[in-house]
């Protein structure tokens, strides 16, 4: 599990620190520096061959651009500086890593000028196939999808964009166990598959998923029925039933899935009903209770109060959720990103309600009065 995020002169960041808990949830407006934190740390992750010796900006994971392009605009000093702390929780042992990489303009590698790293930090799961990250721009639906037996089974991949979910359900549907406290009792039993379905018919009521793989074009197919009380329907492609579906499904798959041990997800509330946002707030906040570390930006005041009702029906201890509001602050010769930390009390309440934070609907609603 991460402990600390500390970075300094990194693309909007001057310097900062986070405390990371067991879910944290990155908001503010847009430009304020919730992606850069997220690039930090996938820079870290795609720069590990190296032993962290280089900084790779560009990669699978995600591209910066140019050493002018990571450098903090109004830096004073010419490096990047990366110091994370991580503790292993059986055996509550702490690890770290503390390194600079030295700032050349035009190369997309920056070498690494200064630093400490215990070789432990590389068996945390920001190292290793327990990671998944969900990218926003999520693969849209699609008559069938990729498949990767290398990717999935070695890696236990899905897929920046979650474009092998549907090959990882196909292989593991069957076979994998979601943890009890993500269970929903009304499914037919505790495997990955039937979970999948029935959190994904709280998104969508009466769904029904299958998959089918043609291995001889190495793709998988996806299906989507609807069930009633009296009545089932013919099978739809997913370009048939919307981008909501498509769009949560891997969302749903890696939160269940019970191996991936530290997920990063962009904008899980995208082309989600605000019901359905709710509920990925619930989801999130049970996966959290299971030993996964999540870090989601959101823009979804639905899915901050669905964690709020989480908190307070104590589906989650407040402490395991921190939610960081980023903001600019601007002095006379600079501007660099800020964060403002906010609990969530035991009834659901919120320590702080900073500018611009989930107050919008009442704002455009006085307006209408």
């Amino acid at each position: 599990m991460i402990t600390k995020i500390n970075i300094d002169n990194f693309k909007s960041i001057k310097s900062l620190v986070l405390v990371p808990t067991s879910l944290n949830l990155f908001m503010g407006l847009n430009g304020m520096g919730k992606s850069t934190v997220i690039q930090s740390l996938l820079l870290l992750r795609q720069s590990m061959k190296s032993g962290l010796k280089q900084l790779s900006l560009n990669g699978s994971m995600v591209e910066i651009g140019r050493g002018k392009d990571a450098l903090y605009n109004f830096a004073e000093t010419e490096k990047i500086h990366f110091n994370l702390g991580f503790i292993q929780d059986e055996e509550e042992k702490e690890f770290s890593l503390n390194v600079s990489y030295a700032y050349s303009a035009k190369s997309d590698v920056l070498s690494q000028i200064e630093g400490y790293i215990d070789s432990e930090i590389f068996s945390q799961p920001l190292f290793t196939t327990d990671f998944v990250f969900l990218n926003a721009e999520r693969m849209s639906p699609t008559t069938a999808y990729k498949m990767s037996y290398d990717e999935v089974t070695n890696n236990h991949a899905i897929g920046i964009h979650g474009e092998l979910a549907a090959h990882f359900l196909s292989m593991y549907g069957d076979s994998l166990i979601v943890p009890e406290s993500m269970c929903i009792k009304t499914a037919s039993s505790n495997k990955l598959l039937d979970q999948v379905q029935e959190w994904m018919k709280e998104i969508s009521p009466g769904i029904n998923i299958t998959t089918e793989e043609l291995s001889q074009i190495d793709k998988v197919v996806v299906s989507y029925e609807f069930q009633t009380n009296t009545i089932s329907t013919n099978k739809f492609r997913p370009t048939n039933v919307g981008f909501g579906i498509s769009y949560i499904l891997p969302v749903i798959v890696a939160c269940l899935s019970g191996i991936h041990k530290l997920i990063i997800i962009e904008n899980p509330e995208a082309h989600l009903h605000p019901k359905g946002q709710a509920k990925m707030g619930e989801l999130i906040a049970r996966c959290a209770t299971s030993g996964t570390q999540l870090f989601v930006e959101t823009h979804s005041d639905h899915i901050v109060n669905g964690l709020r009702v989480a908190v307070k029906e104590k589906i989650i201890c407040s402490k395991q959720v921190c939610i960081n509001y980023f903001t600019k602050k601007v002095e006379k010769d600079q501007s660099y990103t800020i964060n403002t930390p906010i609990k969530i009390g035991l009834n659901g309440e919120l320590s702080d309600y900073p500018q611009d934070f989930i107050d919008e609907w009442e704002n455009q609603l006085m307006k209408l009065l």
